[in-house]
């Protein structure tokens, strides 16, 4: 996991930026977060949770990542990833 923090995004964000994170995080204190992905690394989600993760948990917000477990048939029907991601058209797909 990453090693940045919060602060490290001062100069580009703005002091107020940060504030406001903290001030919008104290809803979510003693709330967990589950992150549920296809892979822990390479591709745009996992680069993000990479990130994103720790500083939630500096926000104070119990923040978890998973990585989902799937064979081939899994991962190749096209309705598998796209449940996940919560696409509407999966609900065809099931029979809904």
């Amino acid at each position: 996991m990453s090693s940045i923090r919060l602060m490290d995004y001062e100069p580009i964000v703005g002091h107020q930026t940060l504030e406001e994170l903290y001030l919008l995080a104290e809803g979510l204190k003693g709330k967990r977060v589950k992150m549920v992905n296809s892979t822990a690394v390479g591709g745009g989600v996992a680069e993000i949770l990479n990130r994103l993760v720790p500083l939630l948990d500096e926000l104070g917000i119990q923040t978890q990542w998973e990585v989902i477990k799937g064979g081939e048939d899994f991962f190749d029907q096209p309705f598998g990833r796209s449940a996940l991601e919560g696409v509407g058209a999966v609900r065809s797909a099931f029979g809904d």
